[in-house]
């Protein structure tokens, strides 16, 4: 699941301008088909521009891969970091 949001992960200009740094948490629900139903910010990392492009991630990732049989549900609800640090 990280794999796909990190491909579709971009450092925000602004943030790389100021070197700001920092881990959003994000809470998503996927139905099992991976298409993204509700996405709402579960921590902030204290920079406004990161939390927005993680907030974004899911929608744009969509679909996701879809959950291994194991998962029971008609949805899943995930929360996960998104890491955004400066090389």
């Amino acid at each position: 699941m990280l794999g796909a949001l990190n491909k579709v992960k971009r450092y925000p200009r602004e943030a790389a301008f100021r070197r700001q740094q920092g881990v959003p948490y994000i809470r998503f629900v996927m139905n099992r088909e991976g298409k993204v139903l509700s996405v709402r910010l579960e921590r902030s990392s204290g920079v406004r521009s990161l939390d927005d492009e993680a907030l974004s991630l899911p929608k744009r990732a969509s679909p996701l891969p879809r959950p291994p049989e194991e998962v029971k549900g008609d949805s899943i609800e995930l929360v996960v970091p998104v890491e955004f640090f400066m090389s």
